[in-house]
C-alpha cells in the first residue's frame, strides 16, 4: 500500500482538495493538518520523516493572519491555540472520512508532503556524504530511501536534485558564515562527475565547529533511515503513539497490525565499546510486560555475541542540589553511589544483532529515582569485561525521563 501510495503521486498533485479555507495560505495548512491527522491513524509517513515536519508547520502558520499576530505579540497564547485547535478538528473531521483503504484519497494529502519532507531529507543526505564520511552501512541506507522517493518526482528527479543542492549550500553556507569563514560557494560542494555517490572522500571536509556539527546531524539522519529499515526487515514498524485525551506520546515498535510490542526510552543511536573499533547501532526498549531490553543491529553488532552492557543508576532520589546538577552524574561519587545492572544475552535477535535482558528490578529503579534521573551505561565485547573507570569517554548518558513520561501516558485515560 505504500508503495502504491508513492505512485499515485501523478494522480493525487492533480487531485482538488475540499473547498473548505478562505484562501491558498489557510487551504495549504489545513492540507497538513490533514496529512498529519490521516497519518496518525494509518502511519503513511516513517518515523524518520516526521521528525522533519515542525519546519513545515511553522512556515505553513506563520503566513496566517493568526499565526503572523502571534508572532508579533498582537495575540495571547490561549487565542493561538484556539485558532489551531480549531484547524486541527477541521482536519480531523476530514481525515475520519479518508479510509486507510483509500489510497487514492489518501494520496492526495499525504503524498504532497512527503515529497516536501523529501527535499530537506535529501538535502541532508547530500550534506552527509560530502562531509559526514558515512559508511557502506549508511550509505545502503541513503540509497535505499533514495529509491523510495524518485518515484515522487519521476521526469522531474534532476530538478528536485537542484533544488536539494541549492538546500544543502544554503545550510553550508550559514554553518560557515556563522563560523566567519570564507564565503561556501568559493568551492564546489558537488563535484560534477559524482555528486552524491562519492567513493572517496572529497576533500570539503568540515572547518569549523557548525559545519561539522551540521555534517554529524545529517549523518544521524541516515541512522533514523537504516534503524526503520532494519526494523521493518525484522516484521516491526517503528510510530508514534499518542491518542486525544492522553498528553504525551510514546514512540513505539510495532507488528504489522500496530500492536506495540516494545517502546523506546533510548536512541535508537550508535554507540563505542570500551575495546574501541567500529560503534555499535543499539535501541533502549521496554516491553510490554515491564521487560527491559536493550536491542542491538547493523553489521557491527556481531562483536557482541559475548558480549554485554551494563546500566548504572541511582537506587534512591538524589538530594535537590545533585539532582538538579548535570555535571554530577560525571563525577566518582555518582559512579561509586550507582547500582549497576548487567544485560545478559537472550536468544531472540530482537532486531537481528545480540538482545540484552535486564532483571525486572530496573524498570522500578529508574522509575523510584528522579524525574529527571540521568543514567550512564557502558557496552562491551567481553561479558566478563571489568567495570571502567567513572571518567571512561566510552561511558555514554541515558535519561529516565521517557520510562516516566511512557507511565504517565499509558495510565491517563483515553
Amino acid at each position: 500500500m505504500l508503495h502504491r501510495i508513492l505512485i499515485l503521486l501523478t494522480v493525487s498533485l492533480g487531485l482538488a482538495f475540499p473547498a473548505v479555507a478562505q484562501d491558498a495560505d489557510e487551504q495549504a495548512f489545513l492540507n497538513y493538518q490533514v496529512a498529519m491527522a490521516i497519518n496518525d491513524k494509518c502511519h503513511f509517513l516513517r518515523q524518520f520523516e516526521l521528525s522533519h515536519t515542525y519546519p513545515i508547520f511553522s512556515d505553513l502558520v506563520d503566513q496566517l493572519h493568526w499565526g503572523a499576530a502571534y508572532g508579533s505579540g498582537k495575540i495571547s497564547p490561549e487565542e493561538y491555540d484556539a485558532s489551531l485547535t480549531e484547524v486541527r478538528n477541521q482536519a480531523a473531521t476530514i481525515a475520519q472520512t479518508i479510509a486507510c483503504t483509500d489510497e487514492q484519497q489518501a494520496a492526495a494529502y499525504i503524498v504532497p508532503l512527503r515529497a516536501e519532507l523529501a527535499l530537506a531529507i535529501y538535502a541532508r543526505l547530500l550534506i552527509a556524504f560530502e562531509l559526514g564520511q558515512p559508511t557502506p552501512e549508511q550509505q545502503d541506507a541513503a540509497r535505499r530511501y533514495e529509491a523510495m522517493i524518485a518515484p515522487l518526482y519521476g521526469q522531474n528527479w534532476q530538478g528536485f536534485v537542484q533544488r536539494a543542492q541549492a538546500d544543502a549550500r544554503q545550510i553550508l553556507d550559514e554553518a560557515r558564515q556563522t563560523d566567519s569563514m570564507d564565503d561556501l560557494y568559493g568551492f564546489s560542494l558537488f563535484p560534477d562527475d559524482d555528486w552524491l555517490w562519492p567513493e572517496e572522500d572529497s576533500g570539503y571536509g568540515p572547518g569549523s565547529w557548525n559545519v561539522e556539527m551540521e555534517a554529524a546531524g545529517s549523518v544521524r539522519i541516515i541512522d533514523e533511515i537504516f534503524f526503520e529499515i532494519v526494523a521493518e526487515s525484522q516484521g516491526y514498524r517503528y510510530v508514534t503513539r499518542s491518542e486525544p485525551g492522553r498528553d504525551g506520546y510514546i514512540k513505539s515498535l510495532t507488528n504489522a497490525e500496530f500492536e506495540p510490542q516494545a517502546d523506546l526510552f533510548g536512541g535508537p543511536g550508535r554507540y563505542p565499546t570500551l575495546e574501541g573499533g567500529a560503534e555499535v547501532h543499539a535501541a533502549m526498549t521496554i516491553g510490554q510486560d515491564g521487560s527491559i531490553r536493550i536491542m542491538t543491529y547493523g553489521q557491527g553488532a556481531a562483536m557482541l555475541k559475548q558480549g554485554t552492557v551494563v546500566l548504572m543508576v541511582q537506587p534512591d532520589p538524589l538530594p535537590a542540589d545533585k539532582a538538579d546538577n548535570y555535571s554530577y552524574v560525571t563525577t566518582r561519587e555518582w559512579w561509586d553511589t550507582a547500582r549497576a545492572y548487567r544485560g545478559e544475552v537472550v536468544p531472540e535477535t530482537c532486531l537481528g544483532g545480540p538482545c540484552f535482558a535486564f532483571d525486572p528490578s530496573l524498570a522500578e529503579a529508574l522509575l523510584t529515582g528522579d524525574r529527571q534521573q540521568t543514567l550512564r551505561f557502558y557496552i562491551a565485547q567481553a561479558g566478563d569485561a571489568a567495570p571502567p573507570s567513572f571518567d571512561d569517554v566510552a561511558i555514554q548518558l541515558g535519561y529516565a525521563y521517557q520510562i516516566r513520561s511512557r507511565r504517565d501516558f499509558l495510565a491517563a485515560a483515553p
